[in-house]
């Protein structure tokens, strides 16, 4: 039976040193090395949020003499918020979709526009209607609605539609 007590004993006395041991704190190790940078990504193509364009859009004026034309473009999301803080482009296209010469309005006195809820209105000194059939026509107009708080951020030039269109994204 000693021989037992003595193995119990043994035994005891050493799983009382091993989990004492287990529970000190050890030294901190080393740090390691820091890594290396990874490559920047290639930057994304600019989006248009929040900016609302319409399509290319047939205008056919109308007159009441001789030398005065007026037109409106319906714009169902030009709210009064976007006209009172944001921005609103007109662009006629004097030429044809696959040949475009893209012009912002006001076009001089020429062609003028003034906003109303939900509505662009467009007068003129001349019969500046779209005209041309399929692909083939010529003055058609385009609007950009921009919230208030996006045009400020960017230094192009608001009236070279190419620019616009790249800055935004607009697709033809």
């Amino acid at each position: 039976m000693k021989k037992m007590l003595c193995s119990r004993g043994v035994v005891f006395v050493l799983a009382v040193s091993l989990l004492a041991t287990a529970c000190s704190k050890g030294t901190n190790g080393t740090n390691g090395t820091n890594g290396t940078n990874g490559t920047n990504g290639a930057p994304g193509a600019p989006g248009s949020a929040n900016v609302i364009y319409s399509a290319w859009t047939d205008v056919f004026y109308t007159t009441t003499d001789s030398i005065n034309f007026d037109a409106t473009i319906s714009a169902p999301k030009l709210a009064d918020s976007i006209v009172q803080k944001g921005t609103v482009m007109v662009y006629v296209n004097a030429n044809t979709l696959a040949s475009p010469a893209v012009f912002a309005l006001p076009l001089g006195a020429d062609i003028i526009y003034y906003l109303t809820d939900f509505n662009i209105h467009l007068e003129a000194d001349g019969p500046f209607s779209t005209f041309g059939t399929g692909a083939a026509k010529v003055q058609q107009y385009r609007y950009i609605l921009i919230p208030g708080g996006i045009a400020g951020r960017s230094a192009i030039n608001w009236k070279d539609y190419q620019q616009v269109k790249q800055y935004l994204g607009l697709k033809d």
